[in-house]
Protein backbone atom coordinates (compact mmCIF):
# COMPACT_ATOMS: atom_id res chain seq x y z
CA UNK A 1 0.00 0.00 0.00
CA UNK A 2 2.87 2.67 0.74
CA UNK A 3 4.45 1.64 -2.26
CA UNK A 4 1.60 2.69 -4.34
CA UNK A 5 1.48 5.84 -2.81
CA UNK A 6 4.79 6.52 -3.13
CA UNK A 7 4.43 5.99 -6.97
CA UNK A 8 1.39 8.04 -7.69
CA UNK A 9 3.16 11.52 -7.48
CA UNK A 10 5.60 10.23 -10.56
CA UNK A 11 2.08 9.77 -12.55
CA UNK A 12 0.72 12.75 -12.24
CA UNK A 13 3.81 14.20 -12.69
CA UNK A 14 4.38 12.34 -16.45
CA UNK A 15 0.78 13.01 -17.18
CA UNK A 16 1.34 16.43 -16.82
CA UNK A 17 4.59 16.43 -19.32
CA UNK A 18 3.07 14.56 -21.40
CA UNK A 19 -0.24 17.09 -21.85
CA UNK A 20 1.88 20.00 -21.90
CA UNK A 21 3.85 18.51 -24.54
CA UNK A 22 0.93 17.96 -26.41
CA UNK A 23 -0.82 21.48 -25.88
CA UNK A 24 2.09 22.80 -27.41
CA UNK A 25 2.45 20.64 -30.22
CA UNK A 26 -1.04 21.42 -31.43
CA UNK A 27 -0.88 24.99 -31.16
CA UNK A 28 2.21 25.73 -33.24
CA UNK A 29 0.67 23.51 -35.98
CA UNK A 30 -2.34 25.08 -35.83
CA UNK A 31 -1.29 28.59 -35.89
CA UNK A 32 -1.53 31.43 -39.07
CA UNK A 33 1.82 32.00 -41.10
CA UNK A 34 2.90 35.49 -40.62
CA UNK A 35 1.74 37.75 -43.56
CA UNK A 36 4.96 38.72 -45.60
CA UNK A 37 6.18 42.08 -45.49
CA UNK A 38 8.56 41.88 -48.63
CA UNK A 39 7.56 45.13 -51.24
CA UNK A 40 5.58 43.62 -54.43
CA UNK A 41 7.42 43.34 -57.24
CA UNK A 42 7.49 46.34 -59.66
CA UNK A 43 5.93 43.56 -62.58
CA UNK A 44 3.35 42.78 -60.71
CA UNK A 45 2.22 46.46 -60.39
CA UNK A 46 1.74 46.77 -64.18
CA UNK A 47 -0.57 44.52 -64.32
CA UNK A 48 -3.10 46.61 -62.62
CA UNK A 49 -6.19 47.77 -64.62
CA UNK A 50 -5.83 50.13 -66.37
CA UNK A 51 -7.45 53.82 -65.38
CA UNK A 52 -10.54 54.34 -67.20
CA UNK A 53 -10.72 56.69 -70.80
CA UNK A 54 -13.14 59.54 -70.76
CA UNK A 55 -15.47 58.97 -73.36
CA UNK A 56 -15.55 61.15 -76.37
CA UNK A 57 -19.18 62.74 -77.05
CA UNK A 58 -21.07 61.79 -79.78
CA UNK A 59 -21.49 64.30 -82.63
CA UNK A 60 -24.00 65.92 -82.64
CA UNK A 61 -27.10 65.65 -85.71
CA UNK A 62 -27.41 69.35 -85.32
CA UNK A 63 -26.44 71.61 -88.81
CA UNK A 64 -23.20 74.15 -88.56
CA UNK A 65 -24.19 77.60 -87.97
CA UNK A 66 -24.28 79.64 -90.99
CA UNK A 67 -21.63 82.17 -91.11
CA UNK A 68 -22.40 85.66 -92.14
CA UNK A 69 -21.55 85.44 -95.62
CA UNK A 70 -23.49 82.16 -96.16
CA UNK A 71 -26.37 84.05 -94.54
CA UNK A 72 -26.25 87.23 -96.85
CA UNK A 73 -29.16 87.81 -99.25
CA UNK A 74 -27.93 87.03 -103.19
CA UNK A 75 -29.85 90.21 -104.10
CA UNK A 76 -28.03 93.86 -103.48
CA UNK A 77 -29.25 96.39 -101.01
CA UNK A 78 -31.11 99.28 -102.98
CA UNK A 79 -29.95 102.70 -102.81
CA UNK A 80 -31.83 105.84 -102.61
CA UNK A 81 -32.73 106.80 -106.25
CA UNK A 82 -30.54 110.01 -107.82
CA UNK A 83 -31.97 112.74 -110.50
CA UNK A 84 -29.95 110.63 -112.62
CA UNK A 85 -31.92 107.77 -112.32
CA UNK A 86 -35.28 109.29 -113.13
CA UNK A 87 -37.39 111.05 -115.53
CA UNK A 88 -40.69 113.14 -114.38
CA UNK A 89 -43.84 114.52 -115.74
CA UNK A 90 -46.84 115.53 -114.31
CA UNK A 91 -50.21 113.77 -114.67
CA UNK A 92 -53.23 116.18 -114.37
CA UNK A 93 -55.71 114.41 -112.55
CA UNK A 94 -60.06 115.51 -112.10
CA UNK A 95 -60.99 118.88 -111.03
CA UNK A 96 -63.56 119.86 -108.88
CA UNK A 97 -64.71 122.98 -107.57
CA UNK A 98 -62.23 125.62 -108.14
CA UNK A 99 -60.22 122.84 -107.23
CA UNK A 100 -57.33 121.14 -109.18
CA UNK A 101 -55.18 117.80 -108.82
CA UNK A 102 -52.56 116.52 -110.42
CA UNK A 103 -49.60 113.41 -109.97
CA UNK A 104 -46.42 113.96 -110.04
CA UNK A 105 -44.95 110.68 -111.57
CA UNK A 106 -41.08 109.76 -111.49
CA UNK A 107 -40.00 107.18 -113.43
CA UNK A 108 -36.50 104.99 -112.75
CA UNK A 109 -34.96 105.17 -116.43
CA UNK A 110 -32.03 103.34 -114.66
CA UNK A 111 -30.25 99.55 -115.14
CA UNK A 112 -30.36 99.63 -110.95
CA UNK A 113 -33.41 98.97 -108.27
CA UNK A 114 -33.40 102.57 -106.10
CA UNK A 115 -36.12 103.32 -103.70
CA UNK A 116 -38.09 106.67 -103.38
CA UNK A 117 -39.27 107.93 -99.60
CA UNK A 118 -40.81 110.89 -98.84
CA UNK A 119 -42.29 114.23 -100.41
CA UNK A 120 -39.33 115.85 -102.36
CA UNK A 121 -40.43 119.48 -103.51
CA UNK A 122 -40.65 121.64 -107.52
CA UNK A 123 -40.60 125.43 -108.33
CA UNK A 124 -42.66 126.31 -110.84
CA UNK A 125 -41.09 128.70 -113.70
CA UNK A 126 -42.76 130.66 -116.73
CA UNK A 127 -42.50 130.26 -120.48
CA UNK A 128 -39.30 132.69 -120.36
CA UNK A 129 -38.29 130.32 -117.19
CA UNK A 130 -38.53 132.65 -114.51
CA UNK A 131 -39.73 131.59 -111.28
CA UNK A 132 -43.75 131.86 -110.37
CA UNK A 133 -44.50 132.08 -106.74
CA UNK A 134 -44.80 128.29 -105.76
CA UNK A 135 -45.30 127.21 -102.20
CA UNK A 136 -45.05 122.97 -101.46
CA UNK A 137 -46.78 122.45 -98.42
CA UNK A 138 -46.87 118.48 -97.11
CA UNK A 139 -49.71 117.02 -96.65
CA UNK A 140 -51.27 114.08 -94.35
CA UNK A 141 -50.92 110.51 -94.77
CA UNK A 142 -48.33 107.49 -95.46
CA UNK A 143 -44.55 108.16 -96.09
CA UNK A 144 -43.72 104.86 -97.44
CA UNK A 145 -40.30 103.84 -98.81
CA UNK A 146 -41.04 102.59 -102.55
CA UNK A 147 -38.62 100.40 -104.18
CA UNK A 148 -38.51 101.07 -107.84
CA UNK A 149 -37.23 98.60 -110.27
CA UNK A 150 -35.65 99.45 -113.52
CA UNK A 151 -38.73 101.04 -115.43
CA UNK A 152 -41.08 101.18 -112.42
CA UNK A 153 -42.75 104.24 -111.19
CA UNK A 154 -43.35 106.44 -108.24
CA UNK A 155 -45.84 109.23 -108.12
CA UNK A 156 -47.00 112.32 -105.46
CA UNK A 157 -50.10 113.82 -105.60
CA UNK A 158 -50.25 117.27 -105.42
CA UNK A 159 -53.43 119.71 -105.02
CA UNK A 160 -54.03 123.57 -105.47
CA UNK A 161 -56.90 125.76 -106.13
CA UNK A 162 -57.76 127.98 -108.69
CA UNK A 163 -59.59 130.75 -106.64
CA UNK A 164 -58.00 133.84 -105.90
CA UNK A 165 -57.18 134.39 -102.24
CA UNK A 166 -55.84 137.41 -100.48
CA UNK A 167 -54.81 140.10 -102.53
CA UNK A 168 -54.78 138.45 -105.63
CA UNK A 169 -56.86 139.99 -108.68
CA UNK A 170 -60.28 138.84 -108.71
CA UNK A 171 -60.38 138.89 -112.53
CA UNK A 172 -58.01 137.70 -114.73
CA UNK A 173 -54.68 135.10 -113.76
CA UNK A 174 -54.58 135.05 -109.97
CA UNK A 175 -50.69 134.25 -110.73
CA UNK A 176 -48.53 133.85 -113.55
CA UNK A 177 -49.06 130.91 -115.66
CA UNK A 178 -46.41 128.51 -115.36
CA UNK A 179 -44.72 126.45 -118.39
CA UNK A 180 -42.37 124.50 -116.52
CA UNK A 181 -42.40 122.40 -113.18
CA UNK A 182 -38.75 121.87 -111.25
CA UNK A 183 -38.98 118.54 -109.57
CA UNK A 184 -36.68 117.96 -106.39
CA UNK A 185 -37.20 114.19 -106.05
CA UNK A 186 -36.59 113.02 -102.06
CA UNK A 187 -33.63 113.19 -100.53
CA UNK A 188 -32.31 115.34 -103.73
CA UNK A 189 -31.10 118.97 -104.30
CA UNK A 190 -30.88 119.18 -107.88
CA UNK A 191 -34.04 119.20 -110.24
CA UNK A 192 -35.58 117.48 -113.39
CA UNK A 193 -37.87 119.38 -115.75
CA UNK A 194 -41.44 118.62 -116.05
CA UNK A 195 -44.24 120.38 -118.54
CA UNK A 196 -46.91 122.43 -116.81
CA UNK A 197 -50.26 122.89 -118.70
CA UNK A 198 -52.95 122.96 -115.92
CA UNK A 199 -52.76 127.00 -115.86
CA UNK A 200 -52.45 129.24 -112.66
CA UNK A 201 -52.04 128.34 -109.18
CA UNK A 202 -53.71 130.78 -106.59
CA UNK A 203 -53.17 130.90 -103.21
CA UNK A 204 -49.54 132.43 -103.86
CA UNK A 205 -48.83 129.25 -105.79
CA UNK A 206 -49.76 126.72 -103.06
CA UNK A 207 -49.56 123.15 -103.57
CA UNK A 208 -50.39 120.47 -100.92
CA UNK A 209 -48.14 117.74 -101.47
CA UNK A 210 -48.47 113.47 -100.55
CA UNK A 211 -45.46 111.83 -100.06
CA UNK A 212 -44.97 109.20 -103.17
CA UNK A 213 -46.41 106.20 -103.34
CA UNK A 214 -45.66 103.50 -105.54
CA UNK A 215 -47.15 103.37 -108.74
CA UNK A 216 -48.94 105.90 -111.31
CA UNK A 217 -51.90 107.44 -108.75
CA UNK A 218 -55.16 107.90 -110.28
CA UNK A 219 -53.92 110.31 -112.50
CA UNK A 220 -50.85 108.68 -114.12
Amino acid sequence: MRKLLALAPLALLAAGCASSSSSSSSSSSSGAPAASSAPVPASAASTAAPSAVPSQAAPSDAPAASSPASAATSAPASTACRVGDLSAKVAAGSPGAGQRYAEIVLTNTSTSTCTIHGYGGGQLLDAAGGPVPTRFVRGSGDVPTVRLAPGAVASSLVHWTVIATGDEPADGECEPTPATLLVTPPGERASLRAAWTLGPVCGSGRLEQRAYVAGPGDAG
